[in-house]
This record gives C-alpha cells, structure tokens and sequence, in this order.
C-alpha cells in the first residue's frame, strides 16, 4: 500500500493507514461525519450529499437527523466528480490537510462547539 501514488477508499481503517503512510488518499464518506473522521495526512475526505452525518461518535446506532429514511445516501456518488478528485491528487506534488478543529460536533451524545 505505500508504493501506491494515491488510494481510494471508504471511512475505514484502509484509508486512514493509506494516509498515515504518507499516500495521497480519497476517503469517501457516508453516514459518518467526513469532518470529524477524516485521515490524517495527504488526504481528502468527501460526502455525496449535503446532510449532516447519520452517526453520533461512541452510539451505538444511527439515526437519519432529517428523518428522510437515509435517502441522502441511497444516492451514489458521481464517478465524474470521484474520477476529478483522483486526478488533481495524481497532480498534485502534495496534499494539504484540511481538519476542522470547531464545528457542532457530538461525542458520546455530548456536543461540542
């Protein structure tokens, strides 16, 4: 994995160690929040829709916060808009991290401004 240029995956352990080893990753994301868990290092993290994610970190289920059933992420996301972010990683010489360090975060049913 670390003689790859650059890796696509989900939000799981594959893209966080792609990153952590020093390669430009695509980590796609679902119904956890992309802001909260996105991998450390050369990495961009990226969402289909625009909802807020599903998922509170340390619960032990999901719950859709606009109660629209999950529909926001039944939708795939567009290979066009993947296949353009995989070619500005292959040319970009480096990938700056973009990490939020403020936002309405919850952690164990606590929020966090």
């Amino acid at each position: 994995m670390a003689e790859c240029e650059v890796f696509v995956g989900n939000d799981a352990g594959f893209s966080h160690l792609a990153s952590g080893l020093g390669v430009k990753t695509l980590a796609l994301y679902g119904m956890t929040s992309e802001v909260r868990g996105a991998p450390i290092g050369q990495a961009v993290a990226m969402r289909p829709s625009p909802c807020p994610a599903c998922h509170d970190e340390g619960s032990q289920g999901f719950d859709c916060v606009l109660r629209i059933e999950y529909r926001c992420i039944v939708r795939d996301i567009e290979f066009d808009a993947v296949a353009k972010v995989v070619d500005e990683l292959f040319a970009a010489k480096f990938v700056e991290q973009r990490i939020s360090l403020e936002g309405p975060f919850k952690l164990y049913g606590k929020a966090y401004p």
